[in-house]
């Protein structure tokens, strides 16, 4: 360190959440341009970079020196009030970075704005190997003589000497250029005499050039100011970055002893730390065993469990394995997941059938932490690299729900302190989110804010982020603000630094060593979680649990504890039969909504045709090629989940469907499949009560109750405020509801929600006097009151006057509207219930109907479109799109699918016409046309009249118009007829025709495209019917409108 004449020993990076610009690359980078030998890293109360940190100075040369500057209370009993101050801790030594990664755990646990869990005490504990740095801009000490407390400042300092020791506390100055720097440094510099300590020049960096001064300012929320200049040689005196040895020599010329001292702290700063070591848990052992051998009696003990016999074949794959187990070390891998596989069992916790090279791998499904035999289906012997699975990721199937259960018992068999959640630092995705932040320090409106040129864009998007300077003409010394290319390097700058550190729900911390040595850990709800990122820790040598859950999984362990709960006590997902036949009569039925990998409309077609009868037969419909190797392991794990899914639905229909149900909830996917399903297995839904439902779905008498968590704004939290309210008392009423929820969780919107989603009907109110009440009465209804709503008498004459409103209950078409907009689908009533006239009328038959009788037939199915798949092997001649009709097959041209794309991607129930068509067992609609019911209802209600030139027809053409015309009566659409052939048959057919008021739908409408041409027949709209409702029907008369309504809910 003697080239050199300076070290920066005040450094902030990105890992400094509040006000840190720069990544630790740029910093690293920028001091390697400068020349400089050491640097550290100093985070607010963070060690979350220093891997990263140590990683890129190893890169460039450079001595890196740890630190972190932590948030501790006054220690002076002169300063009052929930304040906090800043100290500078340095790691000299081993002891300091473990005592670092201490103080910085406890700094970050249990943290309020009036409790602060570093005191003087707990410095004292953990000061060795640490050297300290008071006298900066945010010390307690710069503080104290900034408000010209000199005698409490010089025992602050005495009373950090005392902790620390002289040798290792240094005075620090800074210089920002302000008036107040100087005369506080000449008093530190005084009271550093006072006490024989040392100097030391600092310039609390947080940004590599001057220009980022600004996006500093506007973190912290500094004024904005009217002019930014642009290359004043002199701001560099004000700002914090990462200043030249000459800009710090000019800074602090009186004081050439604090430049020095720095190199000297350098010198003293040792520690390095240790990256890619083995940090693996181990298993405890028995005497005598170590984790070959142990793994290899496990393993010979549980064969007999998994085999009647252990054939010669057996015994050379696990020999072959276990060869390869022991070069590659990777014995304490399997016992780490043969560990956890246990416990899970333990506890009833559903695993998924393994992952990766596992599956391959038959040790592992001996030891039961696969659940798929690799001689069975043939699977070559794994592939494992040397030591990939002791530093890498972890990976394991257990549904999301028991992952805090795993944690525990990894905590309670390894330590405490050597498991916590992983952590993942994230930056600000939203780029609405930042310009309201930009636009709300310029003290404007966001709209307002102006747009950069395509130039200035082109050069942000670059890499490096050029300075901010570079986007001006040179002669440009200033600029007023906002400027949209300040503004667009602003949002380019700030866009990339981290804004805060995530907790990871399916990724844990395991380590061999205490965490306490390693890994500080910030508290998230209660929850330790990891403050070094994947990254970080996989350097360290510290493996991560990732827990992989899928769907499947989710489903298959909710549906089997419903099971266990209400029909079976004994039931084992694990021990479910291969061989069933229900549920490959299931299968054969297509009946697979909800079983994820055969939950498209091509392979419930392929289930269908082939209708499978075993394991393998239900594989090679998943596969279609069971000859590829890559991917048949994922295939074979994939289909026995789904297997044992599709067994609880056979057997278990209520306790799968409300599984089903309950995880479209949580993970707000749309309920009407699942819900439509349910009704047509023959299973009861009730509606959500205020009193009765739980958050989810759940089992009530035998029947599927709807869950509150499915009403808009009923979220978890007001659900807990419900559920604590209701605990030993029902509520009786609209005013009891009010009065024993807290207003600022059960809001007067959750309130209408819940009366619009009938979960009130409980109540002895309609849901229209009770909407009219929290509309016009809300404020009143949440008065404290011990009177009942309704009393007439009394001292509650507030109260007193709410009386019932007289309200007529809604009509049923009403009260589905707003139940669609209080939760996204109708509760009262199947929507398809409302269009059962229109059916009828239409001739129409649900898609279950179908049969091979009609194959070549004109036939109108209405039902719901599930989804639709544009590419799908079952398309013919490429041209073609899947429709998935209630889980029945339709397909349709590509070209007549875009015209009607409005139709078929609307929620309403819909009517597809075609002709009927089959391949093998399976029958099918070919369609040509699609329409929503409320299109057909609003066809038969705003075509008013059909004009017919019958020019050139005879009275055979009349005879058919009257046999169409008699199948669709009763409607309010007139024939009018035009050229009439001549004849007293016709003439008297005429009449007939003329006096028959036909319902007007488009079977009636493709009818009177068979007998007549396009030409001779004119739709005679009402004035207000929909232009877009025309142009569907009628593409070649009609033209398309701009606007397309058709989408929207009826």
């Amino acid at each position: 360190m003697k080239t050199f004449n300076f070290v920066h020993l005040h450094v902030h990076s990105h890992y400094s959440l509040e006000d840190g610009i720069a990544s630790v690359d740029e910093l690293v980078g920028r001091a390697a341009e400068l020349g400089m030998e050491a640097l550290a890293l100093t985070d607010h109360n963070s060690l979350g970079g220093a891997v990263a940190f140590t990683q890129a100075c190893r890169r460039h040369s450079i001595k890196p020196i740890l630190g972190a500057e932590l948030d501790v209370p006054p220690l002076s009993v002169r300063v009052r009030g929930d304040v906090y101050f800043r100290l500078l801790f340095l790691v000299a030594d081993p002891h300091g970075y473990e005592n670092l990664v201490k103080l910085i755990t406890i700094a970050q646990s249990n943290r309020t704005s009036a409790i602060f869990p570093i005191t003087a005490d707990v410095l004292a504990e953990y000061a060795t190997g640490l050297v300290v740095l008071a006298g900066g801009r945010a010390s307690e000490l710069y503080y104290l003589l900034d408000h010209g407390n000199e005698l409490e400042a010089d025992a602050h300092l005495a009373h950090l000497v005392r902790i620390f020791g002289s040798e290792n506390v240094f005075v620090e100055l800074q210089d920002f250029g302000q008036p107040r720097d100087a005369k506080v440094n000449a008093l530190l510099a005084g009271l550093a005499r006072h006490r024989a300590l040392r100097l030391v020049a600092t310039n609390d960096v947080h940004y590599v050039r001057p220009d980022d001064a600004i996006c500093h300012d506007l973190l912290k929320g500094e004024p904005a100011p009217q002019t930014l200049p642009i290359t004043p040689p002199s701001r560099c005196i004000t700002t914090r970055h990462l200043a030249t040895a000459a800009e710090m020599s000019a800074k602090f010329a009186s004081f050439p002893e604090a430049l020095s001292a720095t190199i000297d702290i350098a010198d003293r700063c040792n520690f390095k730390l240790a990256l890619n070591r083995d940090r693996f848990p181990v298993h405890e052992f028995c005497r005598g065993f170590d984790a070959d051998a142990f793994l290899g009696d496990l393993t010979f003990r549980e064969i007999h469990h998994r085999f009647p016999e252990t054939t010669p074949e057996i015994k050379l794959r696990l020999d072959e394995e276990f060869q390869a187990i022991r070069e590659l070390s990777l014995a304490r891998y399997f016992l780490f997941l043969w560990e956890i596989a246990q416990f899970c069992r333990s506890q009833g916790i559903v695993l998924g059938a393994g992952r990766s090279e596992l599956l391959s791998s038959l040790t592992a499904y001996t030891l039961g932490i696969t659940q798929v035999n690799p001689l069975e289906f043939k699977f070559r012997p794994p592939t494992f690299s040397a030591n990939q699975a002791l530093t890498q990721a972890i990976e394991i199937e257990v549904p999301l729900r028991h992952v805090p259960a795993v944690l525990a018992h990894l905590q309670e068999t390894f330590g405490r302190h050597r498991c916590c959640w992983a952590g993942a630092y994230e930056k600000m995705k939203k780029e609405d989110q930042l310009r309201r932040k930009i636009a709300e320090w310029y003290g404007c409106r966001p709209k307002d804010l102006e747009r950069p040129s395509a130039e200035i864009v082109a050069r942000l998007e670059g890499s490096p982020l050029p300075p901010l300077q570079e986007l001006f003409p040179a002669h440009v010394n200033e600029v007023q603000l906002p400027h949209p290319a300040v503004t667009a390097y602003l949002m380019q700058r700030l866009g990339q630094r981290f804004s805060h550190l995530r907790q990871l729900q399916d990724e844990l911390v395991v380590s061999g060593e205490s965490l306490d040595r390693l890994v500080p850990r910030i508290s998230v709800n209660g929850d330790e979680v990891s403050q070094m990122d994947a990254a970080a820790l996989s350097a360290l040598g510290i493996p991560r649990l990732v827990v992989v859950h899928s769907d499947m999984l989710d489903i298959l362990d909710k549906a089997s504890e419903l099971v266990r709960a209400e029909e079976n006590p004994r039931f084992d997902p694990q021990r479910i039969p291969l061989d069933d036949d229900d549920t490959y009569a299931l299968f054969g039925r297509g009946a697979t909504t909800g079983l994820g990998p055969f939950n498209s409309i091509t392979l419930k077609s392929l289930l269908r045709r082939q209708r499978p009868t075993t394991f393998m037969g239900l594989f090679k419909v998943k596969t279609n090629d069971p000859t590829n190797q890559a991917d048949i392991q994922t295939h074979v794990a994939h289909c026995l989940i789904a297997y044992r899914c599709a067994y609880i639905k056979a057997h278990y229909p209520l306790s799968f469907m409300t599984a089903l149900l309950s995880h479209y909830l949580i993970n707000r996917l749309p309920l009407e499949i699942p819900l439509r399903e349910a009704r047509q297995m023959g299973l009861r839904v009730l509606p959500p009560h205020i009193n009765r439902s739980v958050y989810e779905f759940s089992i009530e008498n035998r029947a599927i109750r709807m869950g509150l968590g499915m009403i808009y704004g009923v979220g978890r939290k007001v659900y807990a405020e419900i559920e604590r309210a209701r605990r030993g008392r029902e509520f009786t009423d609209l005013h009891d509801l009010c009065q024993r929820t807290e207003p600022s969780l059960v809001k007067s919107d959750v309130l209408a929600n819940l009366i619009k989603a009938g979960a009130l009907d409980c109540f002895e109110m309609s849901r229209a006097q009770m909407l009219r009440l929290v509309e016009e009465h809300g404020k009143l209804l949440r008065k404290s009151d011990s009177a009942s709503l309704f009393d007439s008498v009394g001292e509650n004459a507030g109260i007193a006057e709410l009386v019932p409103p007289e309200e007529p209950e809604l009509p049923l078409a009403h009260r589905l509207q707003l139940e669609v907009a209080a939760t996204g689908i109708t509760i009262s009533q199947d929507l398809m219930e409302c269009y059962r006239d229109e059916i009828r009328r239409c001739r129409a038959i649900s898609p279950r109907q179908l049969s091979r009788r009609m194959v070549r037939s004109e036939r109108y199915v209405v039902g719901f479109v599930d989804h639709i798949e544009e590419e799908s092997p079952l398309a013919e001649k490429g041209d073609q799109v899947l429709i998935d009709l209630e889980g029945y097959v339709v397909t349709m041209p590509t070209r007549l699918a875009a015209h009607f794309a409005p139709v078929l991607s609307s929620k309403q129930p819909v009517m597809l016409g075609g002709q009927v068509d089959c391949r093998g067992d399976e029958v099918f609609l070919r369609a040509m046309s699609a329409f929503t019911l409320p299109m057909i209802a609003e066809m038969g209600a705003k075509v008013l009249a059909l004009e017919l030139n019958l020019a050139n027809e005879d009275s055979r053409t009349l005879r058919m118009l009257a046999r169409i015309a008699g199948q669709y009566r009763g409607g309010k659409t007139t024939l009018r007829i035009q050229n009439s052939p001549p004849g007293a048959l016709s003439r008297f057919l005429h009449f007939l025709v003329e006096r028959t008021h036909v319902f007007f739908c488009p079977p009636f409408y493709d009818a009177l495209r068979k007998l007549l041409p396009e030409k001779c027949i004119r739709i005679v709209p009402a004035p207000d019917t929909d232009p877009m409702l025309l142009h569907v029907l009628e593409p070649t008369v009609f033209p398309k409108p701009e606007r397309n309504n058709l989408g929207a809910s009826d």
